[in-house]
């Protein structure tokens, strides 16, 4: 609908509450992360359906040989109904990746293991 009225969507939380840029792999939950802050108000990126997710999104990212951050955040740039997305940049370096990101191009190849995940597990944080 968004794309038939010409209407852009606002990309809230692109990096999932930051899941998606691979802090939390491996069970870690980093000092001052906004999961270790306030994970009681945000239990759904806790799941192991999220943590799996994730984990897969990861290898892909490390088999093209960018972040995790990067891939994710470009998905959310190049769909035709987003106009903008918001970012929850801390530290200076994750404002910088974050960026960066911009320049980052899927290719196909990215896209289609991209989708088969998202098939596998279409909603992993309900």
């Amino acid at each position: 609908m968004s794309v038939r009225e010409k209407v852009g969507l606002l990309a809230y939380s692109p990096l999932a509450f930051g899941m998606l840029s691979g802090k939390y792999l491996n069970g870690q939950m980093p000092e001052g992360s906004r999961l270790k802050l306030y994970s009681k108000n945000f239990p759904r990126y806790q799941g192991t359906r999220s943590q799996l997710a994730v984990e897969e999104y990861y290898k892909v990212a490390q088999k093209h040989g960018i972040s995790l951050t990067q891939m994710s955040l470009a998905f959310v740039n190049m769909q035709p109904f987003v106009d903008s997305n918001i970012i929850g940049a801390t530290k200076l370096d994750q404002l910088e990746e974050n960026i960066k990101s911009v320049h980052i191009e899927l290719s196909d190849e990215i896209i289609a293991e991209i989708n088969a995940i998202h098939e596998n597990n279409p909603s992993p944080a309900p």
